[in-house]
């Protein structure tokens, strides 16, 4: 979508189900024509990466991987963006609302939250580049043993001028099996860093958000592709992506440097954002716009409640319609395109008489009736046809389109660049460091983590890695010369496309 809309936000809901297309028509087209923006996108198949990952460096991108599957790619340690209590806070209560499937908060998970945000400020304030693996250790010290050890800790050894000391003074009083209840609730809002590979991947980090800001950047984030037993990580690490965005854009006079798409597919599977439905009321001044997709409009409502699902799906102004197998997402569709007025024509005849007498009569009359009827109804949507869609749009008809396929689009360019990106990737270190974000102003410091940068891709002489003859520089001139041909057809097709389908709304 330009940058120069007119449509209020840039926020766009898409519904798929499987095999609908979400990827090939609408996420693929995206990462390969939005050139100029960083992009974070969820791939939860990794075939986003091995097909267009090649395309973006190609396009002067930095590439970033993190896998949330098999933990073998960049590292991440969420305390390296805890810089206060409220931090600690937002990351406890995140953890805490995506360790139940049910999310329902008690006594005990309430308490169990305040532990972790009080351990994490005791972490960062006294050990240097800490990790959840710290936590864990100073709760098994700390907190697990005995009553009258932990209070002593906390009263003596902390003391009220602690940054700790409130969130974990009121817990000291606990006991019995109330305090029994506690901690097992709280073992159980961690256990997923007891894991050794999450626990190794997350010690320390191997890129900083800031990054995504100081050049066009583009981020691949792997997620399961059904249950995600991971959301209490990955909804941390997207609240936390989001929420240094917006840090960003308040140190830049609340704009970000270089506007910022998310393409985040398989949205139910991240867990639940807790502030999303803020972040989409108000990001476009930003410079971010969220591209929301999902199979039904269930998943939002079993995840964020009913209440907040309406608060979420009013703040998409455009609306995607690619297919769906839920009845009540289907309805939920139909009346938005509202209702249309169709004019219904009926006829009689009748015959009076007979042959055998001799005399007959024939009389026919017609009548016509205004009645109102869905515009789309029910039963177009449920059979949709497998290249079509509808796009809902604030302020405008709906619209019935046909969708993108990238291979319709691009060609043959996806699938030539694909055998390249697929390869397998080594880590290595980079041999600098970048500070982590600078503490804000008038907040209680604490002592950050060191963020190690990783970026996938470097700069290299490619004179090393070819020995090209005469003839083979011509030769590879060539092949440089038909590629720009190509890449400027696939901009005139793009553009032809833009024409076709959505001039008219924009």
């Amino acid at each position: 979508m330009p940058r120069s809309t007119e449509i209020d936000n840039r926020n766009v809901y898409i519904v798929g189900s499987s095999g609908s297309g979400k990827g090939q028509s609408y996420v693929i087209p995206n990462l390969v024509n939005n050139h100029e923006e960083t992009l974070i996108v969820t791939d939860p198949k990794g075939e986003l990466f091995e097909q267009t990952a090649e395309i973006k460096r190609k396009q002067g991108y930095k590439v970033y991987q993190i896998d949330f599957i098999n933990f073998n790619q960049d590292n991440y340690n969420l305390l390296d963006y805890v810089f206060n209590d409220q931090d600690a806070q937002s990351v406890s209560v995140t953890i805490a609302k995506n360790s139940t499937k049910d999310g329902k908060e008690d006594f005990f998970m309430e308490r169990a939250q305040k532990m972790l945000a009080g351990l994490i400020v005791y972490c960062k304030t006294e050990i240097p580049n800490a990790s959840m693996q710290d936590v864990l250790n100073v709760f098994n010290e700390r907190v697990a043993p005995d009553e009258e050890s932990f209070r002593q800790w906390v009263d003596e050894e902390l003391g009220p001028h602690h940054p700790a000391y409130q969130l974990l003074k009121g817990l000291t009083t606990l006991g019995g099996n109330t305090r029994t209840s506690v901690t097992s609730s709280f073992a159980s809002q961690v256990s997923i860093f007891t894991l050794k590979k999450i626990s190794e991947m997350t010690r320390t980090s191997d890129f900083n958000f800031r990054e995504f800001q100081e050049q066009k950047s583009i981020l691949y984030v792997k997620l399961p592709m059904d249950e995600n037993p991971f959301t209490a990580l990955t909804s941390v690490f997207f609240d936390q992506l989001i929420s240094q965005f917006y840090k960003l854009a308040d140190e830049n006079r609340g704009q970000l440097k270089i506007p910022t798409i998310f393409l985040l597919d398989e949205f139910a599977n991240i867990g639940k954002i807790e502030k999303y439905a803020r972040v989409l009321a108000t990001c476009r001044g930003l410079g971010l716009s969220m591209n929301t997709i999902v199979q039904d409009n269930g998943q939002i409502e079993s995840l964020y409640g009913k209440e907040m699902a309406r608060s979420i799906l009013s703040n998409h102004d455009t609306l995607l319609f690619l297919r769906s197998k839920d009845m009540e997402t289907i309805k939920y569709f139909s009346q938005l395109a509202g209702e249309t007025t169709a004019k219904i024509q009926t006829g009689s005849s009748s015959q009076s008489g007979g042959f055998m007498s001799g005399k007959s009569s024939a009389s026919q009359s017609q009548s016509e009736q205004y009645v109102k009827r869905s515009l789309i109804p029910e039963g177009d949507l449920a059979s949709i046809a497998k290249n079509d869609c509808y796009l809902f749009i604030s302020g405008l008809h709906p619209m019935k389109l046909q969708k993108a396929w990238q291979s319709e689009v691009f060609g043959s360019y996806v699938q030539q660049h694909t055998s390249v990106a697929s390869e397998p990737i080594v880590k290595q270190e980079s041999a600098f460091m970048v500070p982590t974000s600078p503490e804000p102003k008038n907040e209680s410091p604490f002592t950050s983590g060191g963020t190690r940068t990783h970026v996938i891709e470097e700069e290299i002489d490619q004179s090393d890695l070819f020995d090209l003859t005469d003839d083979g520089l011509e030769e590879e001139w060539a092949a440089m010369k038909e590629e720009e041909t190509e890449e400027r057809s696939i901009e005139d097709r793009l553009k032809e496309k833009e024409a076709t389908d959505l001039r008219t709304l924009l």
